[in-house]
């Protein structure tokens, strides 16, 4: 009969219980003090998520897994976590607030559980921190995401002393304003703005769309098609030293919005292409994130855990 090699990890064992659906019942089981709750459970390690219950530790479940949840051994556990923390698993794939999470529950575990425990999960813990930054540099770096403003931040590569003006004060500003917070950002609107556009520093009056055009760098209408407004700005810009200028009301055709002395005028069919190709992308990627946490997992020693009984 074989026996485990000196250097292999004490048996891993992880039992996952997705947190839609909770009973009242089970849900005394849960520490509810927050979106990163955790909770020590004798000697396993305990992280809570808004999707999920996670239990970690040595050997066979612990008396509260139910039927419902899912039980991962070995490298299977490994892997599974190792795609939790590296966000494969979030809706925003690749989002690292799982990860600080893991890393406070395992604080909490450290100072709470018995030191045997925490021995027990110590050098396995450290392997999943050190392969989550392995996986994250090598596959899902700038996965970023697909909202308007980040869209846009990467279409326009505007250096962080250039000016940004935004034509509009509606949602679809208001939405975008916050990805330009480092960026000199301005607003114009065609009535005074009832409300201030957060992170402007300043919102031009009505009367002074032609001073507004003079000081961007880069131009992003956010208001819809309008012949008189749209040919109103045409000229004010066609007179202005601009680097790039963006329509988000027009699409391309015969009324596309351009302006002949600048040449990166863009529009919302190429937000769209942006965002088309960063999906593929990040389909790309994840996958890979994900094939390389399986291989990583591969690579870990386990030891087989000794049998005892399962407490009901």
């Amino acid at each position: 009969m074989s026996t485990a090699v000196s250097n292999s990890l004490p048996a891993l064992t992880v039992v996952h219980h997705p947190i839609a659906g909770t009973s009242p019942v089970d849900a005394r089981l849960y520490a509810d003090t927050g979106a990163a709750a955790v909770r020590t459970t004798g000697d396993w390690m305990t992280l809570r998520t808004c999707l999920r219950q996670l239990w970690m530790g040595v050997g066979h479940p612990p008396a509260l897994a139910t039927g419902a949840d899912e039980v991962y051994h070995a490298d299977d556990a490994y892997a599974f976590v190792l795609e939790v923390i590296t966000g494969l698993h979030s809706p925003i794939a690749g989002e690292t607030n799982v990860l600080g999470q893991f890393r406070r529950a395992w604080n909490h575990f450290r100072t709470s559980a018995p030191a045997e425990a925490v021995q027990a999960l110590t050098a396995t813990v450290e392997n999943l921190l050190k392969d989550t930054a392995a996986i994250r540099r090598d596959y899902l770096q700038g996965i970023g995401g697909a909202s308007w403003g980040s869209l846009l931040r990467k279409l326009l590569r505007a250096q962080h002393s250039e000016h940004i003006l935004l034509i509009g004060t509606g949602e679809l500003a208001r939405s975008i304003a916050p990805f330009f917070s480092a960026w000199p950002l301005r607003a114009w609107n065609h009535r005074p703005a009832s409300n201030r556009l957060p992170k402007a520093e300043w919102i031009y009056a009505p009367e002074q769309a032609r001073d507004a055009a003079h000081w961007a760098d880069h131009v992003v209408l956010t208001t819809p098609p309008d012949p008189a407004h749209d040919l109103s700005w045409q000229q004010w810009l066609s007179h202005a030293r601009l680097r790039s200028v963006t329509h988000l009301g027009h699409r391309r055709g015969n009324n596309a919005f351009r302006i002949d002395s600048i040449a990166r005028c863009y529009d919302l069919d190429d937000v769209i292409e942006l965002r088309d190709a960063q999906a593929r992308l990040r389909s790309v990627q994840v996958e890979r994130a994900r094939r390389a946490c399986h291989e990583r997992a591969a690579r870990q020693t386990f030891a087989t855990p000794a049998a005892r009984a399962i407490r009901a």
